[in-house]
């Protein structure tokens, strides 16, 4: 390689470590543009393409590196890494499951994104069995992946069909057993069948557990009861709770709504007052506090985002089951 295109090529790997993608995209289409067109520069064009989420480019860069003959075979095998990526990125799941299928030594960052792509395509069993195969070899990261395919099975089938419906639910609450969406998918089974016993005991545990993540599901947890029970007994269930967990940012608030049904502000300020000082600014209880009292300061400084997820620390202003940035399962909390 001549002093030039040494020059370029530093110049191109100076960028990617500034994280400047647009520069480096161009240094390295100058690169193989003034000849320097090595099946090395365009690996690399094509994942800075992805990273930029230009995935068609992408694809047809690695699709062309991988249509070569007597390719060396470390750098095939690079290029077909980047493939995957690229296809999965794009949401061709078949695809990506035929790319990952030709690799014969498979990292775990590759059956992680067979185990994604099957989930997608709603092969559930196929999803599950790498999800397990991951779990043996990097100890319990992938327990709630798993359960949350039970779940999602679960959820889809058909309503005749209550006794797979109650064994699904169950295989997936054995792998998380705190799982939100799991338990309030078997507080629903419960529910839908009649079977207030059981039903009112999911709901104890759910509250006693602390299970909620999103400031929706005791009210949610509140309709149910309403139609099986008298509603002042979950209201009871909550208060005895409380005692145990005034920094509970979903009590607190369920709390200061039931005060405000009753005509008791001062009761429903306090508790949030009181959240504040234990717990520190959670978004969720400042915007009701703010609200409640009608401070229109306050509610101007409250920002959007009431939920961070433990994993990327990206935020949001709606609960979601599932991080749209890292794809972590049941990752966020009040912010």
């Amino acid at each position: 390689m001549d002093n030039n295109k040494t020059v370029q090529l530093l110049e191109g790997i100076g960028y990617i470590i500034d994280n400047n993608i647009s520069r480096a995209i161009v240094t390295f289409k100058n690169q193989i543009l003034h000849g320097n067109s090595s099946p090395e520069n365009y690996i690399i064009l094509g994942k800075l393409y992805r990273q930029q989420k230009d995935l068609v480019r992408a694809i047809k860069i690695h699709e062309n590196i991988n249509s070569i003959e007597n390719l060396d075979k470390k750098i095939r095998y690079f290029n077909m890494v980047e493939l995957v990526h690229s296809y999965y990125d794009y949401g061709d799941y078949d695809k990506t499951i035929y790319y990952s299928n030709t690799l014969k030594n498979k990292n775990p960052e590759i059956y992680k994104i067979m185990a994604d792509s099957y989930l997608h395509l709603k092969l559930y069993e196929k999803a599950i069995n790498i999800y397990k195969r991951l779990e043996k070899q990097q100890n319990n990261i992938y327990s709630r992946y798993i359960a949350y395919c039970y779940f999602i099975e679960g959820e889809e089938a058909a309503p005749t069909n209550s006794s797979k419906i109650l064994r699904v639910i169950k295989k997936g609450l054995k792998n998380y057993s705190r799982s939100r969406k799991g338990n309030m998918l078997l507080i629903d089974y419960y529910y839908k069948k009649n079977n207030t016993r059981d039903c009112i005991a999911s709901i104890e545990r759910f509250i006693n557990e602390k299970i909620a993540k999103s400031d929706s599901d005791l009210h949610n947890l509140e309709k149910i009861y309403f139609d099986i029970d008298n509603i002042e007994n979950f209201a009871t269930m909550i208060l005895k709770s409380q005692k145990n967990n005034e920094k509970d940012v979903f009590i607190a608030l369920y709390l200061a709504d039931y005060y405000v049904r009753k005509s008791r502000l001062d009761k429903a300020l306090d508790i949030l007052s009181n959240n504040i000082k234990l717990n520190g600014s959670k978004r969720l209880i400042v915007r009701k506090f703010a609200q409640l009292k009608s401070d229109d300061i306050l509610k101007v400084l409250v920002d959007e985002y009431n939920y961070k997820c433990l994993k990327c620390d990206s935020l949001f202003s709606e609960y979601q089951d599932i991080c749209n940035k890292c794809k972590s399962i049941e990752t966020l909390k009040p912010y």
